[in-house]
């Protein structure tokens, strides 16, 4: 049976930030609604006004994808938080994405799943180890699906990466090198409202910690991260600039290495990507370098100068109108793929994130203890480690 899916958010991943960015999830969606993949879509915002903005951008969407959108938009009426509950209660043979600030995604998930509805979650998981245990217990229990759209996992470089890896082409890791940094328009006036309730590791760096963990099954031990609060702070919003980690691990061979995190959300808004980021993996025969901002294509016009990547999620032209694709929608594609045949390739289920949200609420100890080592919790993730 044709799914119905429920997109909780309505956020720059949901619908793009602008007229010229298309986003990635509903567009996604809307292809293969179009294929006949899925059936209804419902858009859940707490905000009229969001829902109305959505509204108008899904005329761009529809035009520019040459679609004919079977697509709901709420709250229609008022405001409301929970909106979302009412469809989930209502709407039979659903699905649901949650894509709504860090601090929200434990509530909503986990209302999901007493619904008894299969849910991905955008990046992180959960804000605490504790919460991402009990929504992966949960999902068990019910034998409900429930992934994290850990989107990394998809980039083509990234799975050259993991095939070098598992075929030991460098010998044994001694250690990962990871720089990652976005304009300061993300704190400071995209996620301007919720911005303090997280930090750049645990929104960007995140991805990295997944990214290694599935790469290598390698087990995090211990962290130790230090932090400033210097632009942000001075604009009045309580959270770090930039944050550096350490965190070792213990490879399957039972021989350690080390990763370096050097992490910031305050570059300028005039550089030429969203996102600066470079993984360097250095092993006893060989190395890996991945610039994943440098693909190779820059462009220079009346806006500026762009180093684009055009493998994440981008709209490319066609006959009539466009298309979107890349590795971000590619990740969507693939959840909806893994609920019809229930089975989970390279998505990351609950389980696999466990391990992401130990290093995350880690980093956080280290960062209120004075850059401590504080050593992972493997009492509590023992039985999630290299689940994949």
């Amino acid at each position: 049976m044709t799914p119905n899916v429920l997109i909780i958010g309505a956020g720059m991943y949901v619908l793009g930030r602008d007229d010229r960015d298309l986003g990635t999830i509903l567009p996604t969606l809307l292809q293969e609604q179009a294929k006949g993949e899925i059936g209804e879509i419902f858009v859940a915002s707490s905000r009229v006004t969001s829902a109305k903005a959505g509204l108008e951008k899904l005329k761009i969407l529809a035009s520019k994808l040459q679609v004919g959108p079977k697509v709901k938009f709420f709250p229609a009426a008022q405001d409301n938080h929970e909106e979302y509950l009412k469809i989930a209660k209502e709407t039979k043979n659903l699905i649901a994405i949650v894509a709504v600030p860090d601090h929200l995604h434990f509530k909503i998930t986990n209302d999901l799943l007493d619904l008894g509805i299969p849910t991905m979650v955008v990046k992180p998981f959960t804000t605490t180890l504790s919460d991402a245990i009990a929504l992966t217990k949960k999902a068990q229990g019910k034998k409900i699906f429930g992934a994290v759209e850990f989107h990394k996992r998809f980039d083509e470089a990234n799975i050259l990466l993991k095939d070098a890896l598992t075929d030991n082409k460098i010998g044994d890791l001694l250690y990962v090198l990871v720089e990652y940094s976005q304009k300061r328009l993300i704190p400071l006036e995209v996620f301007k409202e919720w911005s303090a309730k997280t930090n750049i590791f645990q929104y960007l760096g995140v991805h990295y910690v997944d990214l290694i963990y599935h790469m290598t099954g390698a087990r995090p031990v211990r962290v130790s991260a230090t932090g400033q609060k210097n632009l942000l702070l001075a604009h009045g919003i309580d959270t770090y600039d930039s944050i550096q980690a350490n965190i070792l691990w213990e490879a399957r061979s039972g021989k350690n290495f080390n990763s370096v995190f050097l992490t910031n959300w305050i570059d300028s808004n005039k550089t030429s990507s969203m996102s600066d980021q470079k993984i360097k993996v250095i092993g006893t025969s060989g190395r890996i370098e991945s610039d994943q901002k440098n693909r190779g294509l820059q462009m220079v016009d009346g806006e500026g100068i762009e180093d684009v990547n055009p493998y994440f999620s981008k709209s490319f032209k066609k006959k009539d109108g466009c298309y979107v694709d890349g590795y971000g929608p590619k990740s969507i594609r693939q959840f909806l793929q893994d609920c019809k045949k229930r089975t989970y390739s390279a998505t990351a289920t609950f389980a696999d994130a466990v391990i992401s949200a130990s290093v995350t609420e880690a980093v956080g100890e280290s960062l209120r203890s004075n850059n401590q080592w504080v050593e992972i919790k493997h009492n509590l993730i023992k039985d999630f480690l290299n689940v994949q």
